[in-house]
């Protein structure tokens, strides 16, 4: 706030908001001692955000790279028409944010660290050599978690499909003893249960992306084993019957209900990043492993 000028006051301000905080930790019965926090700002605070936003004003940048940053997580993203090319990229960026990390004495888990490419087709070439900071190896890995999405080297999602399918049917298993055949419930109830807790897990995140055919293909069997449970019907029932019992959309038609809503919003979006996605134009279809605008960029590696 020194070097961007701001009115003293404030400064001294947040200073005294920052400054001899303590925290204590209390199990039943137990209490631990007094600790002083020596770092980062109260969670829930107002100020927070913005002071958060303040301190990564300068967060460093590169004309090969592309930086996302949502709280404290933190993509870069390049292209480039070989792997060995997008390595090299990547890393010259890494030793630049090395720099930055030291001059502001801030420590990231590189443990948590992971290396993607994006790619179609297979390759029988083993992969560059890992990335490294702070003399720590980040490897290449065929899926990564961000933001609560599992995306996956071709882009199928399949493996995040399947983290959603299993957490459905873990969920299913937990309200058995309200949904189950055997509950008293009203079919008013269970349906509410359905839509309120079940539904969403299995349209979570999906209206923002699209996935390969084969790892939607379990998702309304999926939805169709939790209106058996509620309607108590037979199980070789029709799949329309359900739904137009229970008066609820099939899980395709509200996914694509969904997405349609979302996307048509993109647009007039307040995020700059985001008004982007509304005028992509969908890509001809070729058998080149790389990204177009890549390969027209070759000669600049």
């Amino acid at each position: 706030m020194i070097k961007l000028k701001f009115p003293n006051y404030l400064i001294i301000l947040i200073n005294s908001f920052l400054e001899n905080r303590t925290f204590q930790i209390k199990i039943e019965a137990t209490t631990s001692r007094i600790a002083h926090i020596e770092a980062g700002s109260p969670q829930g605070s107002n100020l927070s955000p913005i002071l958060y936003n303040i301190f990564t004003q300068d967060f460093p940048t590169s004309p090969l790279v592309e930086i996302y940053l949502f709280a404290d997580d933190a993509a870069i993203l390049t292209k480039a028409a070989t792997p060995e090319n997008i390595r090299k990229r990547l890393q010259t960026y890494l030793c630049k944010l090395k720099k930055w990390l030291r001059l502001w004495r801030i420590s990231i888990n590189t443990g948590k660290s992971k290396a993607i490419i994006f790619r179609k087709g297979y390759s029988r070439k083993a992969p560059p050599p890992p990335l490294n900071l702070f003399q720590k190896p980040i490897a290449w890995c065929k899926s990564v978690d961000y933001l609560g999405v599992t995306l996956d080297n071709k882009l199928t999602f399949k493996n995040h499909l399947n983290r959603i399918n299993c957490k459905f049917k873990n969920k299913l298993a937990m309200l058995h003893p309200l949904l189950g055949r055997k509950s008293k419930l009203t079919l008013g109830r269970k349906r509410t249960i359905y839509l309120q807790y079940l539904q969403p897990i299995l349209i979570c995140m999906r209206n923002l992306g699209h996935g390969s055919k084969y790892a939607f293909k379990e998702t309304p069997v999926k939805s169709k084993r939790s209106a058996q449970e509620n309607t108590r019907c037979s199980r070789v029932r029709p799949r329309r019957y359900l739904h137009k019992e229970l008066k609820i959309l099939p899980i395709k038609s509200r996914i694509k209900q969904l997405s349609s809503n979302f996307h048509s919003q993109v647009a007039g979006h307040s995020n700059p990043t985001i008004q982007t996605q509304a005028n992509v134009a969908a890509q001809r279809r070729d058998t080149s492993k790389y990204p177009i605008e890549s390969r027209k960029l070759r000669n600049d590696f």
